[in-house]
C-alpha cells in the first residue's frame, strides 16, 4: 500500500487542475471500458439468475465489499430477499451453510484468486445455486463456473474508487430486476416509505 500510495502521488502531481482532470478521467475510461466489455447476453443471463433466485447473496471483500452491500441492500428495497456477505477464512463457512437450491450469488471480485471464491462456487453448485460473477481479470479463469461475467474493470492507478464499476454494475441489475415485476419494486417502495414516516413521527406509536 505504502509504495501504491507514492506512485499515485507521483503519477497526479500537485497541480489541483491536473488532479480533478486525471480522476474524472480514469472514471470515465473504466466506465467506458465496463459498457463495452459485458455482452448483451452476459447481461441476460445474470438478470435472469437473479430474477429467479429464492435470495440473493451477495459476496464481496475489502475494497469489493460496497458493491455487495449496496446490491443487497437494494434489492430488499425492490421486494428480493438478499443478504450482503463478507467473511472470509473459517468466518463464511456459517454462512455458506444458509446457501441453498434455488439461490443465486453475486461475487464482486476484481482480480486476486481468493481460497472464498473456490470454496463458495463448489458450495453453490452442490446445493443447487447459480453463480454470477463481477470482475476485471477472472472471467476467463472461472467461466466453467459461473452463470455470467458481467466486467467491472479495476482502477489501474488507484485514483478512483475500486468499487466505482461494480457499483454501476449492481446499478444495471437492479434497474433491470425493477423492470421486469414493477408492481413488487413499487409495492415495496412504498412500505419502505410507510416505515420511514413511522420512524420519523415516533408520537404516532407513543
Amino acid at each position: 500500500p505504502e509504495v501504491r500510495l507514492k506512485r499515485r502521488i507521483a503519477h497526479v502531481g500537485q497541480d489541483l487542475d491536473s488532479i480533478w482532470t486525471d480522476v474524472f478521467d480514469e472514471a470515465q475510461e473504466r466506465i467506458d471500458q465496463a459498457r463495452r466489455l459485458t455482452g448483451p447476453d452476459s447481461l441476460k443471463r445474470a438478470v435472469a439468475v437473479l430474477a429467479e433466485a429464492r435470495e440473493v447473496f451477495a459476496y464481496g471483500v475489502a475494497a469489493s465489499e460496497p458493491g455487495a452491500r449496496h446490491l443487497a441492500l437494494a434489492l430488499g428495497r425492490i421486494g428480493r430477499r438478499a443478504r450482503a456477505v463478507s467473511e472470509t477464512g473459517f468466518a463464511l463457512a456459517d454462512q455458506l451453510l444458509a446457501l441453498g437450491q434455488g439461490d443465486a450469488v453475486v461475487i464482486f471480485q476484481p482480480g486476486r484468486r481468493l481460497m472464498e471464491l473456490s470454496v463458495l462456487m463448489e458450495r453453490a453448485r452442490s446445493v443447487g445455486a447459480k453463480v454470477v460473477l463481477v470482475t476485471d481479470e477472472l472471467g476467463e479463469a472461472y467461466a466453467d463456473r459461473v452463470e455470467a461475467v458481467l466486467t467491472a474493470p479495476h482502477t489501474p492507478t488507484g485514483i478512483t474508487a475500486e468499487s466505482l464499476t461494480g457499483l454501476l454494475v449492481a446499478d444495471a441489475l437492479l434497474l433491470a430486476l425493477a423492470t421486469l415485476d414493477e408492481d413488487r419494486a413499487v409495492g415495496s417502495s412504498h412500505q419502505l416509505t410507510a416505515l420511514r414516516e413511522q420512524l420519523l413521527d415516533p408520537k404516532r406509536h407513543g
